[in-house]
């Protein structure tokens, strides 16, 4: 989840339309209120002092480009690459077969 998903917005939001959501999300996520959420309402206080800092913003939205690898994007690469979703039995295959054609010569 990032910051933005966090204040309801879009990466485009103007500085207006982040103190908004801010100060809306703030009050419906106030840990006194009858539905608050402490953890939620520290999240919406670190997007805010992120996003509504225009050098924090930058650097925040800079390093959100970067491709990030996650466990099913291995998965996914060892899939199409072995055509097995599990290491183990990609490298295992890769020995039987190594082992096969030994045999054969």
């Amino acid at each position: 989840m990032t910051y933005y998903d966090i204040l309801g917005l879009e990466r485009t939001s103007s500085d207006s339309e982040i103190k908004k959501n801010y100060k809306k999300m703030a009050l419906k996520w106030h840990p006194d209120k009858n539905n608050g959420n402490d953890e939620m309402f520290k999240k919406i206080n670190e997007a805010y002092s992120v996003l509504s800092d225009p050098v924090k913003k930058r650097k925040y939205d800079s390093e959100s480009r970067i491709i990030r690898i996650t466990n099913s994007d291995v998965d996914a690469l060892y899939a199409t690459i072995f055509g097995s979703v599990e290491p183990e039995d990609a490298i295992f295959q890769m020995f039987s077969q190594m082992s096969i054609r030994r045999n054969n010569t």
